[in-house]
């Protein structure tokens, strides 16, 4: 019996289960052929990148989900309401006064929703509204006092929310996966500011079928 072959093979489920957080014994299987043996043809590596583009998809949507449930944790017993609440507070703490489509767009958010956003938040003295200077048919938002001290006593339970999205990823893959997203942000931030109303077809023919081979 091959006792080193048994090792490099618990190495490899050691590594599996690290970079996944899984365990299941047939997600293994798949992941350690394709580690080895790689995709062979061209269908293989189309069907290949497929799943990897559905997984990432579907790991988006979950950790999506996972991080909305801790900020609700988070803002509770606040004035905030959401998570589009507690984003447009860091915008604005972090940016200062900001028209109030600019503070819509850099929150990620439509437009009607993100008025009712900073209504809800004006009413309740977390933000204050004024005229801009620059163009009398604008308003501009800022945090108010208030909003500025709500922010500041958050900002450690925010930590901890962080924190427990991250997970547990070594700092060693923190720092691999950071620049990967940021690099994903990026991608899809002219779409959502330039391309937000067009059809699936329309952007991946524009910002991915035509993308450079790397």
């Amino acid at each position: 019996m091959s006792y080193e072959a048994i090792k490099t093979l618990i190495d490899h489920f050691e590594s599996f289960e690290s970079m996944t957080g899984q365990d299941d014994l047939g997600q293994f299987a798949n992941w350690l052929n394709q580690k080895i043996n790689g995709p062979k043809t061209q269908t293989d590596l189309a069907l290949g990148e497929e799943q990897l583009d559905q997984g990432i998809l579907q790991s988006f949507g979950e950790l999506s989900h996972h991080a909305r449930h801790y900020v609700k944790k988070l803002v509770r017993d606040t004035p905030l309401s959401s998570w589009n609440d507690l984003v447009v507070v860091i915008v604005l703490y972090h940016m200062g006064s900001q028209r109030k489509s600019d503070v819509i767009q850099q929150s990620l958010m439509d437009l009607s929703p993100g008025i009712e956003v900073l209504k809800r938040l004006i009413k309740r003295g977390i933000i204050v509204e004024e005229p801009d200077p620059e163009d009398k048919r604008a308003k501009r938002v800022e945090l108010s006092a208030e909003g500025q001290k709500l922010y500041e006593a958050l900002q450690p339970d925010m930590q901890v929310a962080s924190h427990i999205v991250a997970g547990n990823l070594t700092m060693d893959e923190k720092w691999l996966i950071l620049p990967l997203l940021q690099k994903l942000v990026h991608f899809h931030q002219p779409i959502f500011v330039k391309d937000t109303g067009s059809s699936l077809e329309d952007i991946f023919s524009k910002y991915v079928k035509s993308r450079p081979e790397t």
